[in-house]
């Protein structure tokens, strides 16, 4: 009897494994051929700042894929599965700012939040990627493999996955210098002392323009609006190293960090704007682009 129910456990385990492995890739393979409509010529990528600064709605021809929380990392292998399957990609806009490039964003890939942020992007990275994702959140296996579960399901059954990110309902919100404080030592100091920079961010913003070159994509690097109080207190350490990344491709920046937008315009952490600051920022990326082409 005992041998039987042990027999029983052995097989629905198996069986349970067998399904999970089929959903994995039967999942993987839907994510990875995955378009944009043939009429985006578009795209942006980044994190939150792009999401909440640049409304798509306003643009021809144009999808915002900025998510929150989004490193380099993520974006490169976003941008892979876009460029392999969407022919119509002309321009992509890379949000890519000071605090990309701190040691902060790590926790974002491989350090504690990896294990939240990490599964929205699970079936476009490679096997490679993937074993390594595990790996880094060995710790916390059983929650990974359900949340990888529940974005596979969401990717299942959703009608575009590529679909629009840009949402922001952030109104009537007011500009705190302790919040932004808060805010820049969350992202640029650990126990007092600076940061040190992300080396796989800065790995993957490389691969990414080696990417659109290799398509003969136009990378244009976005920097989007940032509180005066804010920008003031950037450490002067991650500007240069910014400036010598970026200077370093010879890239096109559209720099909108010192755009004047009223107080309402910005979260109260100085660092995203709100819904009234995004109609400002879109305007004036229209206008920027406008001057360009002339």
């Amino acid at each position: 009897m005992k041998l039987s129910v042990s027999k029983a456990l052995i097989f629905s385990a198996f069986a349970l494994i067998t399904l999970f492995i089929i959903f994995l890739i039967a999942t993987s393979l839907r994510t990875k051929s995955f378009t944009v409509k043939d009429n985006v010529s578009e795209v942006y990528l980044g994190d939150s700042r792009v999401r909440y600064a640049i409304d798509d709605r306003m643009l021809d021809n144009s999808l915002n894929l900025g998510n929150s929380s989004e490193s380099t990392y993520f974006s490169y292998f976003k941008l892979k599965q876009i460029l392999k399957s969407s022919p119509s990609i002309r321009t992509v806009y890379l949000g890519f700012s000071y605090h990309n490039i701190s040691s902060y964003y790590d926790q974002f890939i491989f350090g504690q939040y990896s294990h939240s942020i990490s599964p929205n992007y699970f079936f476009i990275l490679p096997l490679s990627e993937q074993y390594r994702m595990i790996k880094w959140n060995f710790k916390r296996l059983p929650f990974f493999l359900i949340s990888i579960l529940k974005s596979g399901m969401k990717n299942w059954f959703r009608k575009d996955i590529l679909e629009s990110r840009f949402s922001n309902q952030h109104i009537n919100k007011a500009v705190n210098s302790r919040i932004i404080d808060e805010r820049l030592k969350l992202q640029y100091y650990s126990n007092e002392e600076l940061n040190s920079f992300s080396s796989l961010n800065s790995e993957y913003f490389n691969k990414i323009v080696d990417l659109c070159n290799v398509h003969q994509v136009e990378l244009i690097i976005l920097n989007t609006p940032m509180h005066h109080y804010y920008q003031a207190h950037v450490p002067q350490k991650f500007i240069d190293e910014y400036n010598s990344i970026t200077d370093s491709h010879n890239l096109r920046i559209i720099d909108l960090s010192s755009i004047e937008l009223p107080e309402n315009g910005f979260q109260a952490d100085g660092d995203l704007v709100t819904k009234i600051g995004a109609i400002k920022t879109t305007k004036k990326l229209l206008e920027m682009k406008k001057s360009h082409t002339k």
